[in-house]
């Protein structure tokens, strides 16, 4: 190495040095703040390197030191990347929390239309039991009302029946009366004829024995 390049390395030295050292109680409470979080980049840490990337840049300006400029350019694009991995890594947990609200929301309002579905099935199936149990009670009360019917059209038979039969035996012996009232009344009349004769013949009969 020359003595120029011994020189400029000095300088960068200390600026490392200072950062690094300026970076100790930044790098402790990392430790404790950020140790569960391996797989993204802890904000304060990106924001000192980013200011160690402009320090960097400055010093290696001012000290005409092309490769600690470099380093400042290398320190600040990973900045740059480790920010945009971070946005886009962001934007990714809001959009999967967004996917899944909606995902929950479409579950939600999938076991709404199921509840719903499931709701009007039930109240369906109750109102088809209320009007098979109301049909089959309008089929007894009318099967009651009809066999009713038939024993009171049974009864009304049974009694015009039994009027028409009264009815008819009072006829028969209506009948039989008047013709034994009859058959009375031609032996009396004969009786008469008979007794008419025989007093007829009588008196004849006396005439004829006084002359």
């Amino acid at each position: 190495m020359q003595l120029h390049e011994q020189l400029q390395e000095i300088p960068r030295t200390v600026v490392r040095v200072w950062l690094r050292t300026a970076r100790l109680p930044l790098q402790a409470v990392e430790v404790v703040a950020h140790r569960g979080d391996h797989g993204t980049e802890w904000p304060p840490a990106l924001a000192f390197e980013s200011f160690e990337a402009q320090v960097k840049q400055v010093a290696g300006s001012v000290l005409r030191d092309d490769a600690l400029v470099e380093e400042g350019r290398l320190t600040e694009a990973k900045v740059v990347q480790l920010r945009k991995a971070a946005t886009l890594e962001t934007v990714a947990e809001r959009r999967k929390a967004t996917a899944d609200a909606k995902l929950a929301a479409q579950r939600e309002s999938a076991g709404q239309r199921r509840r719903r579905v499931e709701h009007d099935a039930t109240k369906r199936e109750a109102a088809l039991e209320r009007e098979r149990a109301a049909k089959k009670h309008r089929v007894e009360r009318e099967a009651g009302q009809k066999k009713q019917a038939a024993a009171r059209a049974e009864t009304a038979r049974s009694k015009a029946l039994e009027r028409q039969e009264r009815a008819a035996a009072k006829t028969r012996v209506e009948q039989e009366r008047a013709a034994l009232r009859k058959e009375r009344t031609a032996v009396a009349k004969k009786q008469r004829v008979t007794k008419a004769d025989k007093d007829i013949r009588a008196t004849k009969a006396v005439r004829k024995a006084m002359r």
